[in-house]
């Protein structure tokens, strides 16, 4: 059940690097690939469960790593960064990926939360207080802040 869908804007993501996506996550479903973010423009920026859930953070290497278990049913916090040369993921404030690589780049202007990149498949879930830092790829102390106070 989809309660709301967020289509952002074409051209929000001028300069990609550095760049830091936080959202919370409630999960309620695992069965299928659960796609919470996908931003394209000049680069990209996928973070979704995958069928095994675990949590998934998309990069130019093509690997695409895991970097933590979803946990279903479950508020928990999310935080993606990437600043040119390197990609960490946080879960609840924690670290729980460090990894070289930038940005995917793909020629596409879709931007979308809580739904596929066809826009025909939400995600079974909810996400709350969904925030883009532009310019800032935020620090382990900033990110575990974030989670513990709701600011940097």
């Amino acid at each position: 059940m989809v309660e709301r869908l967020c289509v952002i804007p074409d051209g929000i993501l001028a300069n990609p690097e550095p760049l830091s996506i936080a959202f919370w996550a409630y999960p309620r479903d695992i069965s299928r690939l659960q796609r919470y973010v996908s931003l394209r423009v000049d680069s990209s920026v996928i973070v979704d469960i995958e069928s095994d859930g675990r949590w998934e953070f998309e990069n130019t290497a093509g690997d695409d790593p895991d970097f933590a278990d979803a946990d279903l049913n479950s508020w928990q916090h999310i935080i993606v960064t990437a600043d040119g040369t390197t990609m960490k993921a946080y879960k609840n404030g924690a670290e729980m990926l460090s990894n070289q690589g930038s940005l995917s780049t793909e020629n596409r202007t879709e931007h979308r939360i809580g739904i596929n990149d066809k826009g025909n498949e939400p995600v079974d879930g909810k996400i709350d207080d969904f925030r883009i830092y532009g310019g800032k790829a935020l620090s382990g102390s900033e990110a575990s802040n974030l989670y513990n106070t709701g600011s940097i």
